[in-house]
Protein backbone atom coordinates (compact mmCIF):
# COMPACT_ATOMS: atom_id res chain seq x y z
CA UNK A 1 0.00 0.00 0.00
CA UNK A 2 1.51 3.35 -0.88
CA UNK A 3 1.72 5.74 2.27
CA UNK A 4 -1.02 8.35 0.67
CA UNK A 5 -3.27 5.54 1.46
CA UNK A 6 -1.89 4.43 4.25
CA UNK A 7 -2.42 7.78 5.81
CA UNK A 8 -5.73 8.15 4.95
CA UNK A 9 -6.69 4.29 6.30
CA UNK A 10 -5.18 5.55 9.43
CA UNK A 11 -7.38 8.75 9.87
CA UNK A 12 -10.49 6.88 9.04
CA UNK A 13 -9.41 4.64 11.92
CA UNK A 14 -9.08 7.36 14.57
CA UNK A 15 -12.29 8.75 13.32
CA UNK A 16 -14.23 5.32 14.08
CA UNK A 17 -12.49 4.74 17.51
CA UNK A 18 -13.72 8.27 18.99
CA UNK A 19 -16.99 7.68 17.16
CA UNK A 20 -17.53 4.09 18.94
CA UNK A 21 -15.98 5.84 22.44
CA UNK A 22 -18.38 6.19 25.85
CA UNK A 23 -16.76 9.37 26.66
CA UNK A 24 -18.40 12.66 26.23
CA UNK A 25 -15.50 15.01 26.96
CA UNK A 26 -15.36 17.26 24.35
CA UNK A 27 -11.46 16.39 22.10
CA UNK A 28 -10.45 18.56 19.49
CA UNK A 29 -9.02 16.66 16.67
CA UNK A 30 -6.47 18.85 14.11
CA UNK A 31 -7.14 18.67 10.56
CA UNK A 32 -5.37 16.72 8.25
CA UNK A 33 -2.95 18.44 5.60
CA UNK A 34 -3.64 15.70 2.75
CA UNK A 35 -0.70 17.88 1.05
CA UNK A 36 1.70 16.42 3.68
CA UNK A 37 1.16 12.78 2.38
CA UNK A 38 3.72 11.17 0.38
CA UNK A 39 2.97 10.24 -3.04
CA UNK A 40 2.91 6.90 -4.35
CA UNK A 41 6.28 6.78 -6.45
CA UNK A 42 5.25 3.59 -7.29
CA UNK A 43 1.83 4.24 -9.31
CA UNK A 44 2.01 4.25 -13.36
CA UNK A 45 2.81 7.05 -15.47
CA UNK A 46 -0.35 9.12 -15.91
CA UNK A 47 1.12 10.06 -19.31
CA UNK A 48 1.37 6.20 -20.55
CA UNK A 49 -0.76 5.42 -23.14
CA UNK A 50 -0.96 2.06 -21.40
CA UNK A 51 -2.24 3.71 -18.23
CA UNK A 52 -5.39 3.78 -16.40
CA UNK A 53 -4.86 7.51 -16.23
CA UNK A 54 -6.54 10.43 -17.02
CA UNK A 55 -3.68 11.42 -19.67
CA UNK A 56 -2.93 9.63 -22.97
CA UNK A 57 -0.91 10.00 -26.34
CA UNK A 58 -0.72 13.87 -27.13
CA UNK A 59 0.79 13.60 -31.18
CA UNK A 60 0.64 11.42 -33.88
CA UNK A 61 4.31 12.00 -33.24
CA UNK A 62 5.09 10.20 -29.97
CA UNK A 63 3.07 7.30 -31.42
CA UNK A 64 5.63 6.75 -34.28
CA UNK A 65 6.97 2.43 -33.79
CA UNK A 66 9.51 3.13 -35.87
CA UNK A 67 8.06 0.99 -39.22
CA UNK A 68 8.02 2.65 -42.22
CA UNK A 69 5.46 0.56 -43.56
CA UNK A 70 2.51 1.96 -41.07
CA UNK A 71 0.94 5.39 -40.21
CA UNK A 72 1.05 5.66 -36.69
CA UNK A 73 -1.80 8.18 -35.32
CA UNK A 74 -2.87 9.42 -32.08
CA UNK A 75 -6.42 9.07 -32.06
CA UNK A 76 -8.54 10.43 -28.32
CA UNK A 77 -5.43 9.75 -26.47
CA UNK A 78 -4.75 6.41 -27.52
CA UNK A 79 -1.67 5.64 -30.15
CA UNK A 80 -2.99 3.19 -33.24
CA UNK A 81 -0.78 1.45 -36.07
CA UNK A 82 -2.33 0.90 -39.65
CA UNK A 83 -0.19 -0.79 -42.53
CA UNK A 84 0.46 0.76 -45.10
CA UNK A 85 -0.79 -0.64 -48.91
CA UNK A 86 1.47 -3.22 -50.55
CA UNK A 87 4.28 -1.81 -52.55
CA UNK A 88 4.19 1.52 -51.24
CA UNK A 89 7.78 2.58 -51.37
CA UNK A 90 9.70 2.70 -47.77
CA UNK A 91 13.19 3.62 -48.78
CA UNK A 92 16.06 5.12 -51.02
CA UNK A 93 17.60 3.23 -53.38
CA UNK A 94 20.83 2.22 -52.74
CA UNK A 95 23.86 0.38 -54.60
CA UNK A 96 22.47 -3.23 -55.85
CA UNK A 97 19.27 -2.26 -54.49
CA UNK A 98 16.86 -0.78 -56.99
CA UNK A 99 14.01 -0.08 -54.94
CA UNK A 100 12.18 -0.38 -51.31
CA UNK A 101 8.79 -1.21 -50.69
CA UNK A 102 6.52 -2.73 -47.89
CA UNK A 103 5.64 -6.56 -48.24
CA UNK A 104 2.49 -8.07 -46.95
CA UNK A 105 4.08 -9.18 -44.12
CA UNK A 106 4.34 -4.98 -43.29
CA UNK A 107 8.14 -4.91 -43.71
CA UNK A 108 10.41 -2.51 -45.69
CA UNK A 109 11.66 -4.90 -48.37
CA UNK A 110 14.44 -4.18 -51.24
CA UNK A 111 14.70 -5.16 -54.32
CA UNK A 112 17.45 -5.93 -55.44
CA UNK A 113 18.41 -4.82 -59.35
CA UNK A 114 18.66 -7.33 -61.93
CA UNK A 115 21.81 -9.09 -62.15
CA UNK A 116 20.86 -12.13 -64.32
CA UNK A 117 21.79 -11.94 -67.54
CA UNK A 118 19.56 -15.21 -68.67
CA UNK A 119 23.30 -17.38 -69.43
CA UNK A 120 23.05 -20.37 -66.56
CA UNK A 121 27.06 -20.80 -67.44
CA UNK A 122 27.40 -17.43 -65.62
CA UNK A 123 27.01 -16.70 -62.09
CA UNK A 124 25.73 -13.56 -61.40
CA UNK A 125 26.88 -10.76 -58.86
CA UNK A 126 26.37 -7.05 -57.56
CA UNK A 127 29.34 -5.40 -55.69
CA UNK A 128 27.43 -3.84 -52.32
CA UNK A 129 30.16 -0.75 -52.13
CA UNK A 130 29.74 0.21 -56.11
CA UNK A 131 26.63 -1.29 -57.26
CA UNK A 132 28.80 -2.66 -60.25
CA UNK A 133 27.05 -5.92 -61.66
CA UNK A 134 29.45 -8.95 -62.90
CA UNK A 135 29.06 -12.28 -64.76
CA UNK A 136 31.68 -14.98 -63.85
CA UNK A 137 31.92 -18.01 -66.33
CA UNK A 138 30.97 -21.39 -64.06
CA UNK A 139 32.87 -23.76 -66.21
CA UNK A 140 31.95 -27.53 -65.79
CA UNK A 141 29.93 -28.69 -69.00
CA UNK A 142 27.83 -25.67 -69.70
CA UNK A 143 28.14 -23.92 -72.90
CA UNK A 144 27.49 -20.12 -73.75
CA UNK A 145 25.35 -20.52 -76.60
CA UNK A 146 25.61 -17.42 -79.23
CA UNK A 147 23.03 -17.25 -82.11
CA UNK A 148 23.99 -17.69 -85.94
CA UNK A 149 23.34 -14.58 -87.46
CA UNK A 150 20.30 -14.94 -89.61
CA UNK A 151 20.53 -12.95 -92.69
CA UNK A 152 20.99 -14.87 -96.07
CA UNK A 153 20.87 -18.29 -93.94
CA UNK A 154 19.22 -21.13 -95.36
CA UNK A 155 14.97 -21.44 -95.35
CA UNK A 156 13.75 -23.81 -92.26
CA UNK A 157 14.21 -27.43 -92.71
CA UNK A 158 14.67 -30.67 -91.11
CA UNK A 159 16.27 -34.46 -92.07
CA UNK A 160 18.44 -32.07 -93.69
CA UNK A 161 22.95 -33.09 -94.04
CA UNK A 162 25.61 -30.81 -92.21
CA UNK A 163 29.32 -31.24 -93.17
CA UNK A 164 32.07 -29.34 -91.65
CA UNK A 165 35.34 -28.52 -95.05
CA UNK A 166 37.55 -27.66 -92.26
CA UNK A 167 36.52 -23.85 -92.67
CA UNK A 168 32.82 -24.09 -93.48
CA UNK A 169 29.64 -25.84 -92.42
CA UNK A 170 27.86 -26.79 -95.68
CA UNK A 171 23.69 -27.07 -94.91
CA UNK A 172 22.13 -29.08 -97.82
CA UNK A 173 17.97 -30.69 -98.87
CA UNK A 174 15.78 -31.80 -96.21
CA UNK A 175 12.58 -31.23 -95.87
CA UNK A 176 10.54 -28.01 -94.40
CA UNK A 177 6.81 -29.94 -94.49
CA UNK A 178 3.42 -29.00 -96.04
CA UNK A 179 2.14 -28.82 -99.69
CA UNK A 180 5.90 -28.76 -101.06
CA UNK A 181 8.05 -30.61 -98.39
CA UNK A 182 11.26 -31.18 -100.34
CA UNK A 183 13.94 -28.88 -100.32
CA UNK A 184 17.33 -28.66 -103.13
CA UNK A 185 19.47 -26.11 -101.87
CA UNK A 186 21.41 -25.30 -99.46
CA UNK A 187 24.26 -22.80 -97.94
CA UNK A 188 27.64 -22.29 -96.82
CA UNK A 189 28.37 -20.74 -93.47
CA UNK A 190 31.73 -19.25 -91.72
CA UNK A 191 32.06 -19.03 -88.58
CA UNK A 192 34.92 -16.87 -88.41
CA UNK A 193 33.52 -14.15 -90.61
CA UNK A 194 30.15 -15.28 -89.52
CA UNK A 195 28.35 -15.30 -92.89
CA UNK A 196 26.31 -17.40 -94.94
CA UNK A 197 26.28 -17.65 -98.77
CA UNK A 198 24.22 -19.64 -101.00
CA UNK A 199 24.69 -22.49 -103.03
CA UNK A 200 24.38 -22.65 -106.72
CA UNK A 201 21.53 -25.49 -107.57
CA UNK A 202 22.61 -25.81 -110.80
CA UNK A 203 23.49 -29.31 -111.58
CA UNK A 204 22.82 -29.99 -107.89
CA UNK A 205 20.88 -33.44 -106.88
CA UNK A 206 16.81 -33.23 -107.20
CA UNK A 207 15.44 -32.01 -103.80
CA UNK A 208 15.32 -34.96 -100.93
CA UNK A 209 15.80 -36.24 -97.72
CA UNK A 210 16.78 -38.83 -95.79
CA UNK A 211 20.25 -38.51 -97.76
CA UNK A 212 23.82 -38.81 -96.87
CA UNK A 213 26.45 -36.45 -97.58
CA UNK A 214 30.68 -36.49 -96.73
CA UNK A 215 33.62 -34.84 -97.13
CA UNK A 216 36.09 -36.13 -99.00
CA UNK A 217 38.93 -33.20 -98.30
CA UNK A 218 38.18 -31.23 -101.63
CA UNK A 219 34.28 -31.57 -102.23
CA UNK A 220 31.13 -32.35 -101.01
CA UNK A 221 29.43 -35.98 -102.44
CA UNK A 222 25.36 -36.09 -101.63
CA UNK A 223 24.39 -39.14 -102.33
CA UNK A 224 20.56 -41.22 -102.37
CA UNK A 225 17.69 -40.61 -99.90
CA UNK A 226 13.82 -39.79 -100.78
CA UNK A 227 13.11 -37.51 -103.43
CA UNK A 228 10.11 -36.17 -105.33
CA UNK A 229 9.17 -39.95 -107.76
CA UNK A 230 10.37 -41.94 -104.67
CA UNK A 231 13.78 -43.25 -103.25
CA UNK A 232 16.79 -42.08 -105.52
CA UNK A 233 20.43 -42.62 -105.83
CA UNK A 234 21.25 -40.23 -108.29
CA UNK A 235 23.84 -38.04 -106.12
CA UNK A 236 26.81 -35.15 -107.14
CA UNK A 237 29.67 -34.04 -105.55
CA UNK A 238 29.71 -30.05 -104.47
CA UNK A 239 33.04 -27.86 -104.67
CA UNK A 240 32.97 -25.18 -102.24
CA UNK A 241 35.79 -22.98 -103.90
CA UNK A 242 33.60 -22.94 -107.42
CA UNK A 243 30.60 -22.86 -105.91
CA UNK A 244 29.75 -25.69 -108.78
CA UNK A 245 27.62 -28.83 -108.74
CA UNK A 246 29.36 -31.88 -110.87
CA UNK A 247 26.67 -34.94 -111.26
CA UNK A 248 27.78 -38.60 -109.98
CA UNK A 249 28.00 -41.47 -112.59
CA UNK A 250 24.75 -43.53 -112.15
CA UNK A 251 26.88 -47.04 -114.15
CA UNK A 252 27.07 -49.68 -111.49
CA UNK A 253 25.59 -47.79 -108.44
CA UNK A 254 23.94 -49.57 -105.43
CA UNK A 255 20.03 -49.31 -105.68
CA UNK A 256 18.25 -46.46 -104.30
CA UNK A 257 17.84 -46.52 -101.27
CA UNK A 258 17.07 -44.18 -97.70
CA UNK A 259 18.29 -44.20 -94.67
CA UNK A 260 21.44 -45.72 -95.31
CA UNK A 261 24.93 -44.86 -94.16
CA UNK A 262 27.59 -43.43 -95.85
CA UNK A 263 31.26 -42.58 -94.85
CA UNK A 264 34.50 -41.31 -96.89
CA UNK A 265 37.78 -42.84 -96.38
CA UNK A 266 39.68 -40.02 -98.65
CA UNK A 267 40.32 -42.60 -102.04
CA UNK A 268 36.42 -43.96 -101.43
CA UNK A 269 32.76 -43.15 -100.49
CA UNK A 270 31.19 -45.89 -99.18
CA UNK A 271 26.88 -46.26 -99.38
CA UNK A 272 25.77 -49.00 -97.12
CA UNK A 273 22.72 -50.57 -95.70
CA UNK A 274 19.10 -48.59 -96.08
CA UNK A 275 15.69 -49.40 -97.04
CA UNK A 276 14.38 -49.37 -100.97
CA UNK A 277 10.87 -49.18 -99.39
CA UNK A 278 7.98 -52.03 -98.70
CA UNK A 279 9.73 -52.47 -94.94
CA UNK A 280 12.78 -54.32 -96.71
CA UNK A 281 16.49 -53.76 -95.24
CA UNK A 282 19.21 -53.83 -97.45
CA UNK A 283 22.59 -55.84 -96.95
CA UNK A 284 24.18 -54.12 -100.21
CA UNK A 285 26.27 -51.06 -100.55
CA UNK A 286 28.57 -49.67 -103.02
CA UNK A 287 31.97 -48.26 -103.24
CA UNK A 288 32.48 -45.22 -105.08
CA UNK A 289 36.85 -44.59 -106.15
CA UNK A 290 36.90 -40.82 -105.98
CA UNK A 291 40.01 -40.12 -108.57
CA UNK A 292 38.60 -42.43 -111.06
CA UNK A 293 34.97 -41.56 -110.25
CA UNK A 294 33.68 -45.54 -110.70
CA UNK A 295 31.12 -47.77 -108.47
CA UNK A 296 31.65 -51.45 -107.51
CA UNK A 297 29.27 -53.04 -105.12
CA UNK A 298 30.53 -53.60 -101.80
CA UNK A 299 31.13 -57.36 -101.15
CA UNK A 300 28.26 -59.06 -99.17
CA UNK A 301 30.68 -61.95 -97.49
CA UNK A 302 30.73 -61.57 -93.84
CA UNK A 303 28.66 -58.54 -93.78
CA UNK A 304 26.57 -57.41 -91.64
CA UNK A 305 22.66 -58.46 -91.85
CA UNK A 306 20.57 -56.17 -93.60
CA UNK A 307 19.05 -53.44 -91.46
CA UNK A 308 18.78 -49.37 -91.61
CA UNK A 309 18.78 -46.40 -89.60
CA UNK A 310 22.29 -48.11 -88.49
CA UNK A 311 25.56 -45.99 -87.47
CA UNK A 312 28.49 -46.59 -89.61
CA UNK A 313 31.88 -45.08 -88.63
CA UNK A 314 35.10 -44.67 -90.39
CA UNK A 315 38.77 -45.50 -88.20
CA UNK A 316 40.91 -44.52 -90.73
CA UNK A 317 41.52 -48.29 -91.79
CA UNK A 318 37.92 -49.48 -92.28
CA UNK A 319 34.07 -49.27 -91.46
CA UNK A 320 32.19 -50.27 -88.75
CA UNK A 321 28.86 -50.82 -89.22
CA UNK A 322 26.66 -51.46 -85.86
CA UNK A 323 23.07 -51.13 -84.75
CA UNK A 324 20.24 -50.69 -86.51
CA UNK A 325 16.98 -52.40 -87.44
CA UNK A 326 15.55 -54.70 -90.12
CA UNK A 327 11.89 -53.87 -89.68
CA UNK A 328 11.22 -57.55 -87.51
CA UNK A 329 13.70 -56.62 -84.88
CA UNK A 330 16.32 -54.28 -83.59
CA UNK A 331 20.06 -55.27 -83.77
CA UNK A 332 23.17 -55.09 -81.60
CA UNK A 333 25.94 -56.66 -83.46
CA UNK A 334 27.89 -55.24 -86.61
CA UNK A 335 30.78 -55.71 -88.69
CA UNK A 336 34.35 -54.67 -89.91
CA UNK A 337 35.04 -53.44 -93.76
CA UNK A 338 37.81 -53.03 -95.37
CA UNK A 339 37.33 -50.84 -98.79
CA UNK A 340 40.89 -50.95 -100.11
CA UNK A 341 40.66 -54.98 -100.47
CA UNK A 342 36.32 -54.99 -100.30
CA UNK A 343 36.64 -57.45 -97.18
CA UNK A 344 34.54 -57.16 -94.23
CA UNK A 345 37.26 -58.31 -91.76
CA UNK A 346 35.53 -59.47 -88.68
CA UNK A 347 32.15 -58.87 -86.69
CA UNK A 348 32.49 -57.01 -84.17
CA UNK A 349 31.91 -58.75 -80.94
CA UNK A 350 28.72 -59.05 -78.81
CA UNK A 351 30.16 -59.72 -75.13
CA UNK A 352 29.19 -56.52 -72.97
CA UNK A 353 27.90 -54.45 -76.55
CA UNK A 354 25.72 -51.74 -75.97
CA UNK A 355 22.12 -53.35 -75.76
CA UNK A 356 20.10 -53.85 -79.51
CA UNK A 357 18.86 -49.71 -80.55
CA UNK A 358 18.54 -47.89 -83.66
CA UNK A 359 18.47 -44.14 -83.99
CA UNK A 360 20.92 -43.78 -82.21
CA UNK A 361 24.40 -41.42 -82.11
CA UNK A 362 27.82 -42.98 -82.86
CA UNK A 363 30.99 -40.76 -82.09
CA UNK A 364 34.97 -41.89 -83.09
CA UNK A 365 37.22 -40.25 -80.69
CA UNK A 366 40.87 -41.34 -82.80
CA UNK A 367 40.95 -44.31 -80.84
CA UNK A 368 37.03 -45.51 -80.10
CA UNK A 369 33.59 -45.43 -81.29
CA UNK A 370 31.40 -43.99 -78.43
CA UNK A 371 27.30 -45.10 -78.78
CA UNK A 372 24.23 -43.46 -77.04
CA UNK A 373 20.94 -43.19 -77.07
CA UNK A 374 18.34 -44.18 -79.27
CA UNK A 375 15.43 -46.35 -79.92
CA UNK A 376 14.78 -50.24 -79.22
CA UNK A 377 10.98 -50.58 -79.53
CA UNK A 378 10.02 -49.79 -75.86
CA UNK A 379 10.97 -46.23 -74.18
CA UNK A 380 13.91 -44.34 -75.88
CA UNK A 381 17.59 -44.95 -74.36
CA UNK A 382 19.51 -42.55 -72.46
CA UNK A 383 22.50 -45.50 -72.23
CA UNK A 384 25.64 -46.43 -74.28
CA UNK A 385 29.02 -48.06 -74.98
CA UNK A 386 32.52 -48.07 -75.56
CA UNK A 387 34.10 -49.79 -78.40
CA UNK A 388 37.37 -50.13 -79.23
CA UNK A 389 38.07 -51.60 -83.01
CA UNK A 390 41.52 -52.45 -82.34
CA UNK A 391 41.46 -54.83 -79.24
CA UNK A 392 41.11 -58.10 -80.10
CA UNK A 393 40.11 -60.00 -83.46
CA UNK A 394 36.34 -58.70 -82.79
CA UNK A 395 37.06 -55.44 -80.52
CA UNK A 396 35.77 -55.10 -77.56
CA UNK A 397 33.24 -53.15 -75.66
CA UNK A 398 33.53 -51.13 -72.27
CA UNK A 399 30.82 -50.01 -70.56
CA UNK A 400 29.79 -45.80 -70.32
CA UNK A 401 28.27 -44.73 -66.94
CA UNK A 402 24.92 -43.68 -67.25
CA UNK A 403 24.91 -41.81 -63.52
CA UNK A 404 24.16 -37.83 -64.50
CA UNK A 405 23.31 -38.54 -68.15
CA UNK A 406 21.24 -36.86 -69.84
CA UNK A 407 17.52 -38.44 -70.37
CA UNK A 408 16.12 -40.74 -72.69
CA UNK A 409 16.02 -39.72 -76.37
CA UNK A 410 16.37 -40.17 -79.99
CA UNK A 411 16.76 -37.94 -82.95
CA UNK A 412 19.62 -35.88 -81.13
CA UNK A 413 22.96 -34.27 -82.48
CA UNK A 414 26.46 -35.55 -80.91
CA UNK A 415 30.10 -34.35 -81.83
CA UNK A 416 33.44 -35.15 -80.14
CA UNK A 417 35.67 -32.48 -79.59
CA UNK A 418 38.56 -33.89 -78.75
CA UNK A 419 38.15 -34.11 -74.80
CA UNK A 420 34.79 -34.97 -74.28
CA UNK A 421 31.26 -36.30 -76.31
CA UNK A 422 28.87 -33.74 -76.32
CA UNK A 423 25.24 -34.68 -76.44
CA UNK A 424 21.99 -32.28 -77.56
CA UNK A 425 18.90 -32.11 -78.27
CA UNK A 426 16.57 -34.71 -80.10
CA UNK A 427 13.05 -35.70 -78.45
CA UNK A 428 11.78 -37.94 -75.61
CA UNK A 429 8.43 -38.64 -75.46
CA UNK A 430 6.73 -41.90 -77.38
CA UNK A 431 6.14 -40.63 -80.89
CA UNK A 432 8.56 -37.52 -80.72
CA UNK A 433 6.38 -35.07 -81.45
CA UNK A 434 8.12 -32.92 -78.54
CA UNK A 435 11.21 -32.08 -78.41
CA UNK A 436 14.77 -31.21 -76.18
CA UNK A 437 17.04 -28.65 -75.48
CA UNK A 438 19.33 -29.39 -73.13
CA UNK A 439 21.67 -32.14 -73.12
CA UNK A 440 24.82 -33.72 -71.33
CA UNK A 441 28.95 -33.84 -71.70
CA UNK A 442 30.36 -37.16 -71.28
CA UNK A 443 34.28 -37.84 -70.36
CA UNK A 444 35.85 -40.84 -70.41
CA UNK A 445 37.80 -41.96 -67.16
CA UNK A 446 37.77 -44.61 -64.61
CA UNK A 447 34.79 -46.71 -64.04
CA UNK A 448 32.98 -45.82 -66.79
CA UNK A 449 33.24 -41.93 -67.08
CA UNK A 450 31.71 -39.12 -66.11
CA UNK A 451 28.75 -37.21 -67.29
CA UNK A 452 27.53 -33.35 -66.82
CA UNK A 453 24.51 -31.68 -67.75
CA UNK A 454 24.32 -29.18 -70.25
CA UNK A 455 21.29 -26.90 -69.35
CA UNK A 456 18.66 -25.37 -71.93
CA UNK A 457 18.86 -21.54 -72.83
CA UNK A 458 16.64 -19.12 -74.42
CA UNK A 459 19.36 -19.01 -76.94
CA UNK A 460 19.38 -22.40 -78.84
CA UNK A 461 15.79 -23.53 -78.69
CA UNK A 462 14.78 -26.91 -78.08
CA UNK A 463 14.33 -29.20 -81.11
CA UNK A 464 15.04 -32.63 -83.10
CA UNK A 465 16.08 -33.87 -86.27
CA UNK A 466 18.96 -30.59 -86.20
CA UNK A 467 22.42 -31.19 -87.67
CA UNK A 468 25.76 -30.38 -85.93
CA UNK A 469 29.37 -30.55 -86.60
CA UNK A 470 32.73 -29.58 -84.65
CA UNK A 471 35.30 -27.20 -86.06
CA UNK A 472 37.68 -28.11 -84.04
CA UNK A 473 36.87 -25.26 -81.46
CA UNK A 474 33.25 -24.91 -81.57
CA UNK A 475 29.83 -26.72 -81.38
CA UNK A 476 27.38 -25.26 -84.72
CA UNK A 477 23.87 -26.48 -84.53
CA UNK A 478 21.04 -26.09 -87.49
CA UNK A 479 17.77 -26.46 -88.24
CA UNK A 480 15.28 -29.45 -86.92
CA UNK A 481 12.04 -28.96 -85.66
CA UNK A 482 9.90 -28.78 -82.94
CA UNK A 483 6.01 -29.05 -82.04
CA UNK A 484 5.28 -26.19 -84.36
CA UNK A 485 7.26 -27.56 -87.49
CA UNK A 486 10.61 -26.69 -88.94
CA UNK A 487 13.48 -24.38 -88.03
CA UNK A 488 15.94 -22.11 -89.79
CA UNK A 489 17.94 -20.65 -86.51
CA UNK A 490 21.33 -21.97 -85.01
CA UNK A 491 23.60 -21.12 -82.54
CA UNK A 492 27.24 -21.99 -81.94
CA UNK A 493 29.43 -22.77 -78.62
CA UNK A 494 32.77 -23.11 -77.62
CA UNK A 495 32.88 -26.20 -75.00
Amino acid sequence: MSPRRASLALASALLAALAASSVTSCVLIAEIDYDLIPEDTDAPDAGAPDSGGDAGCTSDTSCDDGNPCTADTCTAGACASTPLAIGTSCGTPEPCVESFACDAAGACAPKPVATDDGDPCTSDSCDPQTGMISHTAVGGACLSWVPLPAENAPSPRFNHTAIWTGTHMIIWGGERGGLDPLLGDGALYDPMAKTWKAMSTVNAPSPRFGHTAVWTGQVMMVWGGYSTNGMVGAGASYDPKTDTWTPLPTANEPAARIRHSAVATGLYMIVWGGTSGNNQALLSGGRYYIPTKTWTPTSTVGAPSPRTQHSATWTGEQMIVWGGMDFFDWLGDGAMYSPFDDKWTAKTSTTNAASFRESHTAVWTGSEIYIWGGWNGGPYLDTGGIFDPKEGAQGTWAPMSTTGAPSARRSHVAVWTGSSMVVWGGCGDLVCTGSLGDGGRYTPGMNGGTWEPIPEVPTLSSRRDATAVWTGARILVWGGRDANGALGTGAEAQP
